[in-house]
């Protein structure tokens, strides 16, 4: 609103809603709507710290074990110091020129692959047919294609945001910039036809997440940023929802898990931060935001946007 002041490293969450002339100071985290304002401790930083290596340790010995397609080349560092933002600024624009256009390249080679190899030899006067024909096959193979180079660049290693820290404008923050882009694409609009189904549900286990059975989950045609994070347990109920596995906060991009427990229902337009565990049998109304590091660890309600207060029923 009008007349905020925001200093130096506060971080603001989603769906906060600053109210007018409201000041914040240094390294403050802000918090639902009406605002609440917290401040980390030394303490707490060191503890984000070690959870971050215990992550980052884990889902190395994950790899191993979860994949053949490790590929310890592709393996990004962790790295806390910000890149140049000057060498950002180019490579964005040359990926901004490339993507939304190579993804459409890729379609019409497909299609017109398709239209030589079935109607090429034999020839057809029934033109409505062969485009029918032609452009339902390379919708299929297009968004196969596209579906499996996401889940082999998770897999790899190269596109894995599990856990760990970056600076700003680094290898890995483009990288991850970059995969943001084709994963919501990928896991929303171009996959949409299935969601809600188990062929959804057996996509995302093929990117590396952790989906129990019996799950409907719907992200929405936004998608989701990070995939090989998230963790749903059986029979969750989790209904287009603003899931993050990263948050920016004190000076860094930090990524972590998010798990949803057993018989969870989490509501369309919930927000669910990075660090996040929601138990069994809890449910988020929609507008709901989950606080980075937050733990609901009994069944009831969540009914406030800063996820403050858990009702039993």
């Amino acid at each position: 609103m009008p007349g905020c002041s925001l200093n130096e490293h506060v971080t603001c969450g989603s769906e906060s809603i600053l109210l007018q002339d409201m000041v914040v100071q240094s390294n403050g985290t802000i918090v639902g709507n009406p605002p609440d304002v917290f401040f980390s401790s030394q303490n707490d930083e060191y503890a984000v710290d070690q959870l971050q290596t215990s992550l980052h340790l884990r889902s190395q010995k994950s790899f191993r074990h979860r994949s053949t397609l490790t590929l310890s080349v592709l393996q990004v560092h962790i790295t806390n110091n910000d890149g140049s933002v000057h060498l950002f600024n180019c490579v964005a624009i040359i990926l901004n020129l490339i993507k939304l256009p190579g993804v459409v390249c890729v379609f019409v080679a497909y299609y017109y692959l398709f239209d030589y190899a079935l109607f090429g030899i034999i020839g057809s006067e029934r033109v409505v047919l062969r485009v029918c024909v032609n452009a339902f096959i390379t919708y299929l193979v297009g968004i196969m294609s596209f579906a499996l180079l996401v889940s082999f660049s998770t897999r790899s290693g190269l596109a894995s945001f599990y856990s760990g820290s970056s600076g700003y404008y680094t290898s890995r923050f483009i990288v991850w910039w970059f995969f943001m882009w084709f994963n919501r694409l990928c896991s929303g609009l171009l996959l949409y036809p299935i969601h809600g189904t188990f062929l959804f549900n057996i996509w995302l286990r093929m990117t590396g997440a952790q989906i129990g059975e019996r799950c409907f989950i719907d992200p929405g045609a936004a998608g989701w940023f990070e995939l090989d994070g998230i963790q749903i347990g059986d029979d969750s109920f989790v209904m287009t929802p603003n899931m993050h596995g990263h948050f920016v906060d004190h000076g860094k991009l930090q990524f972590a898990p998010v798990t949803i427990g057993q018989k969870a229902r989490v509501n369309d337009g919930a927000t669910v931060m990075a660090f996040t565990e929601i138990s069994g049998n809890v449910t988020l109304l929609t507008q709901c935001t989950t606080v980075k590091g937050g733990t609901l660890q009994r069944s009831g309600l969540a009914i406030s946007d800063e996820i403050l207060k858990i009702c039993d029923g």
